[in-house]
């Protein structure tokens, strides 16, 4: 077993027994916390409950777009230790990876400047707040996708390379 093959059974076992349920333990209480037990108030007027549950819909797409990355990172892991490292198969799940990261890291500014929005939709006219905003953490995760799709092109032209490789006798 080569390095690379070490390393992909390690880190898939950290990734799939340490991060992903960290990540969903804490996606599902903050998501219960914030949008469901507020719910519990019989008070409240159906406009606000429905509100409440589109935002805890909205704030939940970006952990679902993370769960479905996961899902695409532990194919790529099976691929590594399966000893392809440089197949079409691996260049796909790249290919996926990216598009995932770009659509997350895109939504991440949409969704927020959307939950401020609803915060203060129930506000009389005057009073209602959408605020944009663009944060460092957003360029750190756009300048995390062009690394990937550095990577992507950097793979692709490896995977034509062993092709070529391949082919010669």
């Amino acid at each position: 077993m080569n390095r690379l093959q070490s390393y992909a059974r390690v880190i898939k076992f950290l990734f799939l027994f340490v991060y992903m349920p960290l990540v969903l333990i804490t996606g599902i209480i903050k998501w219960a916390y914030m949008y469901i037990m507020p719910l519990r108030e019989t008070t409240l007027p159906l406009s606000h409950i429905c509100t409440n549950l589109l935002a805890g819909a909205i704030d939940g797409f970006s952990l679902v777009l993370l769960s479905v990355i996961a899902y695409y990172c532990a194919r790529l892991l099976d691929q590594y230790k399966a000893g392809e490292t440089f197949s079409i198969q691996v260049l796909n799940l790249y290919t996926k990876i990216n598009r995932l990261v770009l659509l997350w890291a895109l939504y991440n500014p949409i969704k927020n400047t959307a939950l401020e929005l609803l915060k203060t939709i129930h506000n009389p006219a005057g009073n209602r707040i959408i605020a944009f905003s663009f944060t460092s953490q957003d360029m750190y995760h756009i300048l995390i996708v062009g690394l990937l799709l550095i990577l992507s092109s950097i793979m692709q032209a490896a995977c034509e390379l062993k092709e070529e490789h391949d082919l010669t006798v």
